[in-house]
């Protein structure tokens, strides 16, 4: 399974990163986590229905809602 999968660590930048993020965006510490991993890893899109959408973080990570995004309908 570990083949499937990138496991990122949880080390002390990060965690410093996540108070930066708590403060500065005012997220909860474990919501900063996630947006400071995301970060850390080099996503530049983080999809979730728990935070604030279309935010942008640090000029590089995107926060999407999948439920709130309109999707394109196409006419056949």
């Amino acid at each position: 399974i570990e083949s499937l999968f990138v496991i990122w660590g949880l080390n002390l930048n990060l965690i410093k990163d996540s108070i930066r993020v708590s403060e500065r965006y005012k997220y909860s510490y474990y919501d900063s986590l996630v947006i400071s991993t995301a970060l850390d890893s080099g996503c530049s899109i983080l999809y979730t229905e728990d935070m604030q959408h279309s935010q942008m973080i640090d000029d590089s990570l995107l926060i999407l809602n999948p439920f709130k995004m309109q999707l394109k309908r196409t006419v056949e």
